[in-house]
């Protein structure tokens, strides 16, 4: 193998992340157990094995996929405006809103274009 496919192939593999820590980090924002009894939230992450981080578009996203609240929306929009970071969202590899209808609801009102997900891969 070439060094520079070689390089190419550990950038690529510098963004996928295990199932687990995408679970994990779901696991965190999500501190009800009922989102993922009720919502079957684990069993749509377990649909993949690995997770790429991506830079992804809104328009590419259905942002009415799940119920929405508002309220929750709200929130977000002003905790994002005093601290921009924010964790991924998560995605299937047709692009349906695994984890973080809310997130991509409030990015999307204040504006941004492309919002970080983590997108499944097999």
């Amino acid at each position: 193998m070439s060094k520079a496919r070689s390089f190419l192939l550990k950038v690529q593999e510098s963004n996928k992340v295990s199932n687990e820590e995408v679970y994990s980090m779901v696991q965190k924002i999500h501190r009800n157990h009922d989102d993922f009894a009720e919502g079957d939230l684990g069993k749509r992450l377990d649909k993949y094995d690995y997770y790429e981080l991506k830079d992804i578009a809104v328009s590419d996203l259905d942002l009415d996929e799940w119920d929405v609240k508002d309220y929750l929306v709200d929130k977000l929009i002003e905790e994002i405006r005093k601290n921009p970071s924010y964790p991924p969202i998560v995605v299937g590899k047709d692009m349906s809103i695994i984890d973080g209808i809310h997130r991509a609801n409030a990015l999307s009102e204040l504006g941004h274009k492309t919002i970080k997900a983590y997108v499944g891969i097999k």
